[in-house]
């Protein structure tokens, strides 16, 4: 091939984007020496694979990707596991929390969580330096962050249950969920980095196998019962209805909207009703309570906040408002109105066995009587 027929060839792939990588040094192509993976094929699967390159920051179209079928997505966070020249990408799916109860948050942040650690040779090279000049390898520094997360999670709530996984030739199952960090910190202080050779790939499914066949059921079924919990008994996002009248095959929640109706709201912010409960009737003279829960306690304030509009109502003129409260909340209410209503007299009151202050010439009033 004669000269000038290469110099139009190279003027042909210039022009389309490409270049000659023949003669160059592999390491030239990657020059920001980014690790990029290698396909992995799954054993009896040539379809299934991972891709055999992993972007520094997600792109829109990449997050669209993810979380095709996933409601109220909120962010996509990308956890890279590194070895030599391979990058192993999991991708953890963070729900969106701005609107979720707080009762709901609390319970998934108090989940079962499963700690895997990669014990691989280069994890104790020294690649950490103090200010002081110590050197510290990859897997030292990573114990002491461990040691900090598990402590400071059992300090925030007790029931914080953790697992440990590590990965050597494969996936190892070390450690059963247990609520007791020193458990945990006792296995880690133990492990030993492998003196094999890093390998160049690694199967990923290992781990979520291993994972799946250590999960129990019930853990599942907690996370859906938790979901699934009747709304009305989330006190930050449910009030209480006194004196609203009962009708045979009523419909509370359009009774409701005619009521929030009367309250005069603002159109450009409208509540959400979620859920609706009529409790048994205590008292033979009195309808039963209604419970009503809306989207989030920024409704639930709202509505407490205009409540006072029912007054003028024809329909809802005898019908009160009031926060949902726990049964130690409801006690206290009570305790502090009976102890300001006494006489200043110290042998006036008396506390029953329900922990429930009364008045000396009350005692017909019993517990069954507080108000919810």
């Amino acid at each position: 091939m004669e000269e000038s027929d290469v110099l139009e060839i190279n003027k042909e792939e210039e022009e389309n984007g490409t270049e000659i990588n023949s003669e160059k040094d592999p390491q030239d192509v990657n020059p920001s020496n980014e690790l990029v993976s290698e396909p992995v094929n799954e054993p009896g699967n040539s379809d299934i694979c991972i891709e055999n390159y992993l972007p520094t920051e997600l792109t829109e179209e990449d997050e669209k990707t993810l979380t095709v079928g996933l409601p109220n997505v909120n962010c996509v966070e990308k956890i890279l596991h590194k070895r030599k020249h391979t990058i192993v990408g999991i991708f953890v799916v963070v729900v969106n929390i701005i609107n979720m109860p707080e009762a709901d948050l609390f319970d998934l942040m108090a989940g079962p969580k499963i700690i895997c650690l990669d014990l691989c040779s280069e994890m104790e090279k020294d690649t950490f330096r103090s200010r002081a000049g110590d050197k510290f390898s990859q897997i030292q520094v990573l114990l002491k962050a461990l040691r900090l997360f598990l402590n400071s999670k059992s300090k925030l709530h007790f029931e914080h249950e953790f697992a440990l996984l590590v990965l050597d030739d494969g996936a190892t199952w070390v450690s059963d969920f247990t609520n007791n960090p020193r458990d945990i910190l006792t296995l880690l202080e133990d492990l030993m980095c492998s003196n094999k050779p890093v390998s160049n790939t690694f199967d990923i499914s290992q781990v979520f196998d291993i994972i799946m066949n250590n999960i129990e059921d019930t853990i599942v079924s907690n996370v859906i019962s938790n979901y699934n919990r009747d709304p009305t008994e989330n006190n930050d996002v449910t009030i209480i209805a006194f004196n609203l009248n009962y009708e045979e095959s009523e419909n509370l929640t359009d009774k409701y909207t005619h009521l929030i109706q009367t309250l005069a709201l603002d159109p450009n912010s409208p509540v959400m009703i979620t859920a609706t409960k009529r409790i048994p009737q205590r008292r033979y003279d009195k309808p039963g309570l209604v419970k009503i829960s809306f989207k989030n306690t920024e409704q639930k304030i709202k509505i407490l906040r205009k409540k006072m509009n029912l007054k003028k109502s024809q329909d809802f003129s005898n019908v009160y408002l009031k926060s949902s409260k726990s049964y130690v909340e409801r006690r206290i209410e009570s305790n502090a109105k009976a102890t300001l209503r006494a006489p200043p007299n110290p042998g006036s009151l008396r506390v029953n066995t329900n922990g429930l202050i009364l008045s000396q010439q009350r005692n017909d009033l019993s517990a069954d009587n507080v108000p919810q």
